[in-house]
């Protein structure tokens, strides 16, 4: 009988170790890492960088990785202490599993021949950024946002009363149709398009689901007379940073963004990479920004730096979380906010406080500067 519980004993310990070690590799696999110098070192030394970098983030960060889908890491030279002495700086972006938040860490450390020395860890990292400013003049530039509405009232189709009954008629097929019909009569990247919806990871059926329907809402309505250009759609690998940016840049016409994807108070994640809270800040022109509804829906966005980033470009709208949230209710809450705003004509403040309610996230967003119902053709005089 002792023999048994022996055997027994080391068969669920070497489970348990077996367990870890796939744990521990699968982990240290998603770990994306890239080297930057801003003078030559050599191509051995940058390897060993890389190296020492992805051991580090799995040793000192373990437990971030472990929750994470994915890390995304860039080393920089900061220092030539010597010939073969550098001081270096690792920041780590860990974009959670089960919510919308990017962990944001820094390790600095010595590289001595090979190796790491005199290693700080920084967890809950938070960029410093200089208060954003806009000169008046800047501004005044911007007050051309050209209108684009037709000012006949066209008669909508009957609309259902609540959105989740209108959910059940929608059919994703039909969707992604229409998309990509709009997408080919464009024949471009981007375009001046009236809205724009964007979603980094499309893994999760749910948000992919919900996400469509708020390109599908904004479609839906202004192609029947509102507003004179369809919304563009971007999803998974067509979610650049520079996609992005160029439409916030240079979309004259655009005023309705709803952007889901990770974030934390100092940036929020694209497909091929970060927009900072200093990119944002000093983004210019801001002619698809400027006077634009904006939902970022991001974990945590709420909060300085992004925050007073993203309001210094001069949004009509900021809308964003002020906790991390569930990924699938969120979702559910933009279509909520945008169905009530967009077909029932309802004040932004009460379409989102009903969408955060539905979707049992009562209280988890913040709504900055104009809360009342959305007038496209008010632009000009922001």
């Amino acid at each position: 009988m002792r023999g048994a519980n022996i055997a027994k004993g080391a068969l669920i310990t070497t489970l348990v170790m077996g367990l870890v070690l796939i744990v521990v590799s699968v982990s240290f696999a998603q770990v994306k890492t890239q080297v930057r110098v801003p003078f030559r070192i050599g191509k051995t030394i940058e390897r060993d960088l890389s190296k020492i970098s992805k051991n580090l983030i799995g040793a000192k960060l373990k437990m971030v990785v472990a929750k994470s889908r994915e890390t995304r890491s860039k080393t920089t030279v900061i220092e030539r202490i010597s010939k073969d002495e550098f001081l270096c700086e690792t920041i780590a972006v860990s974009l959670d599993k089960a919510t919308d938040t990017a962990y944001l860490s820094r390790i600095l450390f010595r590289y001595d021949k090979g190796q790491a020395k005199d290693v700080k860890v920084e967890k809950d990292y938070k960029l410093e950024v200089s208060k954003p400013t806009m000169a008046r003049r800047d501004l005044r530039l911007e007050r051309s946002k050209k209108n684009v509405v037709t000012r006949e009232k066209v008669k909508m189709p009957p609309i259902k009363t609540d959105a989740r009954e209108y959910e059940k008629d929608l059919k994703m097929s039909r969707i992604l149709r229409e998309a990509k019909k709009v997408k080919k009569e464009r024949g471009r990247s981007w375009w001046y398009a009236s809205g724009l919806v964007d979603l980094v990871y499309t893994d999760k059926p749910t948000v992919t689901k919900y996400e469509s329907y708020v390109w599908w809402v904004m479609y839906n309505s202004w192609k029947w007379g509102i507003l004179a250009h369809p919304p563009a759609w971007r999803y998974g690998s067509k979610a650049t940073k520079s996609e992005i940016l160029n439409f916030l840049r240079y979309d004259s016409y655009l005023v309705a963004w709803q952007h889901k994807g990770h974030g934390n108070p100092s940036l929020i994640v694209m497909w091929d990479g970060n927009i900072w809270a200093g990119e944002i800040s000093a983004l210019w022109p801001i002619r698809g920004l400027y006077c634009c509804v904006a939902f970022v829906n991001s974990c945590n966005v709420c909060h300085d730096p992004i925050r007073a980033a993203f309001l210094s470009r001069r949004p009509r709208t900021y809308i964003a979380p002020t906790v991390s949230v569930s990924s699938n209710r969120s979702a559910k809450a933009n279509y909520y906010f945008w169905y009530q705003t967009l077909y029932w004509n309802k004040p932004m403040a009460t379409a989102l406080n009903n969408a955060a309610n539905w979707a049992g996230l009562s209280g988890q967003f913040c709504l900055e500067r104009f809360g009342g119902r959305f007038r496209p053709y008010n632009c000009a005089w922001k």
